[in-house]
């Protein structure tokens, strides 16, 4: 009975704290909203963001067809058709810089011409070896070079994706011309004009699928990253009015008269653990339940939380245990309300942007990432991760669920033995 009255009180001085509840739910939803907003672009797989693409063709011949019919087929890119008589490379570079198109690509005149003289030559002199036969003297010297200008701004993933697409359509293009011509010297070899054809089909194709078939189609994107990350955040914020109440009760005695009471500064402290987790569970309802309706009102994707509410309510319940063993360290060791405000806030948010609340971890460099595994925020966002995108059950996050519930005893420990030592001296 005297823990839940010590619930109750500290759910009263909250509830009597607007700013800092506010504090408390409107900061996690307002980054929630606007971070997923302002990454939406970045998480967005390339099928979904379109690369402008000026392109001209001077060959008018085949490669450049293949070239033109290879892009627009690749789903990343917008192609607009430069008239042949009305550009030229230096007004494509000019079109590029300005920004008005991210890529220009431009293929010289003669390249299909000087492809197939080259696979000719090459095949005619592979079979007149092969026959004692002559074979064709050809030039080494003809080249072609198919011209691709890149906006400055743009960035170094879309730039390699216009590359990997160019090389793939080339590579095609010349291996399906080397194929033709070898099929033309090979009907020479059939009797009655039968001619040798040879299957370009490809025979072996690429099955996709996700690890958990079950989550197939389910992948990271700006709200499956920001909802869980700035909902963690927003947790471990609690860490501010739960240090300044346990100094506020210090400076107006309030400790000093409980410790006179036998038991009931262990009362008090439990209460006021259990009282802010259950503000922690809150903060998390409201999160989940804005990721769930109020993102596809928003234009993005809805949240998915996956099927196992146990484990997830363990996940939830860790986290708070271990934002609010933090404060409690914080409230226990610091003199003054200004002293724990400033350090919770700096290092909750250097322990964020170490967890891979602001950018996922995975695309930090190798230092940042090595130093994520001492971030309770990181092993936060790690169970999330687990849980909606991996399908991962109770089994599976134990040891994230082991790190925060062992981070929450060692504050509390440090907390008693801090007390103690001050109490005596």
């Amino acid at each position: 009975m005297r823990v839940f009255f010590a619930i109750y009180k500290e759910l009263l001085i909250l509830i009597r704290d607007k700013a800092g509840l506010a504090i408390l739910f409107l900061m996690p939803l307002t980054m929630i909203i606007i971070m997923a907003l302002i990454q939406d672009g970045p998480f967005r797989d390339y099928q979904q963001a379109e690369i402008k693409v000026i392109f001209l063709d001077q060959d008018g011949d085949e490669c450049g067809k293949a070239i033109s019919q290879g892009l627009n087929q690749a789903g990343i890119f917008k192609i607009t058709q430069a008239e042949y008589s009305k550009y030229d490379l230096n007004n494509i570079r000019e079109e590029v810089n300005k920004g008005t198109y991210k890529v220009g690509v431009v293929v010289p005149p003669g390249t299909s011409l000087m492809l197939q003289t080259h696979i000719s030559r090459d095949i005619s002199r592979a079979f007149g070896e092969l026959t004692n036969g002559p074979s064709e003297d050809i030039k080494d010297s003809l080249h072609a070079a198919i011209q691709v200008i890149y906006d400055p701004a743009l960035q170094a993933s879309f730039k390699k994706s216009v590359q990997l697409a160019l090389d793939k359509i080339l590579d095609g293009y010349q291996a399906s011309q080397s194929i033709k011509v070898i099929s033309q010297h090979l009907s020479q070899y059939f009797p009655n004009g039968n001619q040798f054809n040879i299957d370009t089909r490809r025979f072996i194709q690429l099955d996709q699928k996700t690890a958990v078939p079950e989550l197939q189609g389910l992948s990271l994107n700006s709200v499956q990253h920001n909802v869980p990350a700035w909902t963690i955040f927003g947790i471990f914020f609690i860490v501010l009015p739960l240090a300044g109440s346990i100094i506020k009760e210090r400076e107006d005695g309030s400790t000093l008269r409980l410790r006179t009471i036998p038991g009931t500064s262990l009362v008090v402290m439990i209460g006021k653990v259990l009282a802010y987790l259950l503000i922690t569970l809150a903060q998390f309802v409201l999160m989940m339940l804005a990721g769930i309706f109020l993102m596809p009102h928003l234009g993005l994707p809805a949240l998915e939380i996956g099927g196992n509410l146990s484990a997830l309510l363990l996940a939830v319940v860790s986290i708070g245990l271990a934002a609010t063993g933090l404060g409690v360290l914080l409230g226990t060791v610091f003199k003054t309300h200004q002293q724990s405000s400033t350090f919770a806030a700096v290092s909750i948010v250097i322990l964020a942007a170490i967890g891979g609340i602001w950018i996922p971890v995975f695309v930090m460099p190798e230092i940042l990432r090595k130093m994520s595994v001492i971030s309770p925020l990181g092993w936060s966002m790690e169970t999330f991760n687990n849980l909606f995108l991996r399908g991962a059950g109770v089994e599976e996050i134990l040891p994230e669920i082991s790190a925060l519930t062992g981070f929450f005893g060692a504050m509390l420990i440090m907390a008693y033995f801090y007390n103690k030592f001050k109490v005596r001296s």
